[in-house]
């Protein structure tokens, strides 16, 4: 085996842009030596790092077409799952035969039955990396007794379980799988890639100067200057005393995030900061994503009158989110999770950052974070907002709970690196 080379086929069964988790995996099985067959959708342009890696080829999959556009919706899901069976298929017959097939779940239609018979005709060891539950992502548009919800739910236990090995992203998840299917998986919690660090003045006042050029909302009074920072006669960087807050959040626009949290919470700070009593900044609120439910919210932010409260909707290149990510003042997450299992990866990148988060509260959210210590958990927009408010008092005052927040996470969570994490708990599976 030693002298054999090592191929594994990662399968994404979505965009790989989009897929933060599955990309670091795919950069760890390089680094480590294996050749890696990366299949997906086509969608975002991956980050520079794995394009240029030449142990990784990425093989795009076209995109299903729009059959629901002129057919009924039960027609639509079986031309769609027929469209996509034929492509992963085909496409697999094509490549070199790996000795491993890793995918992550969900989806799990028709991933996981089509992978699940090619590994066992040819004899490959298929291995699973649950991130949720399929059936539970359904259910949030159909409703947990729909009977396709039903099917998906024998599809998904039926052939994920019959995976030679299983990794998972929670404690709680592990426990789940055990007691739901009887399926032993391995936790493997997300830890950030080294692209997200935090970074200098000079480098926070580069993407700011980057981003002035197309957003208005972050220029400054002179070109030597942005809303946060300003460049000094003799050339250093400086932040300015009397500058907004910035905040940012990054969301998917689905069902499992609600949004008018946010929208509340702004409001309602925006309330406060008109009181004079109340020593609080403007905030500036970058948002970034796309999604289905993208267009509906950005009407409704449109048509909230805040004066002291702004939003930006920019689009970030891969190698910039990370920079704006470390150049925030607080990271907030809307991520609530369809089974109440999974963990939200946005707050792994912000806490690899270096930037505190109010996150929305849910049954395994401590796993990650821990309320009061490397962030804040909140409930409802009355929450957030009395959070914002204990955070930035006094802002940019260098005191306060915003600075014990990032100095405990600079003890707990800047120390720790994916690809050491990543060699101890899950490269074994792959080298016996």
């Amino acid at each position: 085996m030693s002298a054999e080379v090592r191929r594994v086929c990662v399968v994404v069964f979505g965009d790989v842009g989009r897929s933060p988790r599955m990309k670091y995996h795919s950069l760890a099985f390089a680094e480590n030596g294996f050749l890696v067959d990366l299949i997906a959708y086509k969608g975002m342009r991956p980050h520079e790092k794995l394009l240029s890696n030449q142990n990784i080829s990425l093989h795009l999959m076209e995109n299903v077409p729009n059959f629901g556009k002129y057919l009924p919706k039960l027609l639509t899901y079986g031309l769609k799952t027929f469209w996509q069976s034929t492509v992963l298929l085909s496409l697999l017959l094509s490549l070199t035969k790996p000795q491993h097939i890793f995918v992550q779940n969900p989806p799990s239609i028709p991933c996981l039955p089509i992978l699940w018979f090619y590994c066992y005709i040819r004899n490959i060891k298929f291995i699973v990396d649950w991130h949720n539950y399929g059936f539970t992502i359904l259910a949030l548009t159909l409703g947990s007794n729909h009977i396709l919800v039903n099917f998906c739910r024998c599809i998904e236990g039926y052939f994920g379980s019959k995976a030679d090995y299983h990794f998972c992203v929670s404690k709680a998840l592990q426990n789940d799988l055990k007691k739901r299917w009887n399926i032993n998986a391995i936790v493997l919690y997300d830890l950030p890639s080294d692209i997200f660090a935090p970074i200098t003045l000079e480098n926070k006042h580069e993407i700011f100067k980057k981003l002035m050029a197309y957003y208005t909302e972050l220029k400054g009074s002179t070109s030597s200057e942005t809303r946060f920072t300003r460049e000094k006669d003799d050339g250093s960087i400086v932040e300015k005393e009397k500058r907004p807050a910035l905040v940012i959040t990054s969301t998917s626009w689905t069902e499992d995030e609600d949004f008018t949290l946010l929208i509340d919470a702004l409001n309602k700070y925006d309330n406060l900061v008109a009181d004079s009593s109340n020593k609080l900044p403007h905030l500036i609120c970058i948002i970034t994503g796309k999604g289905p439910l993208k267009e509906h919210y950005h009407k409704i932010l449109l048509s909230q009158e805040w004066k002291f409260v702004e939003f930006l909707l920019p689009w970030l290149e891969p190698e910039d989110y990370p920079k704006v990510l470390a150049s925030a003042d607080l990271g907030i997450c809307l991520h609530t999770s369809s089974s109440g299992l999974d963990l939200p990866m946005k707050v792994v990148d912000m806490f690899g950052c270096g930037l505190p988060v109010c996150a929305v509260d849910y049954s395994c959210l401590h796993e990650l974070l821990q309320h009061d210590i490397n962030g804040l958990a909140f409930k409802t927009s009355d929450d957030l907002c009395k959070q914002l408010k204990l955070l930035f008092e006094d802002f940019p005052s260098k005191d306060g709970k915003l600075k014990i927040l990032k100095e405990n996470l600079k003890k707990s969570f800047l120390n720790n690196s994916w690809n050491e994490y990543w060699r101890e708990n899950a490269l074994q599976i792959f080298t016996h």
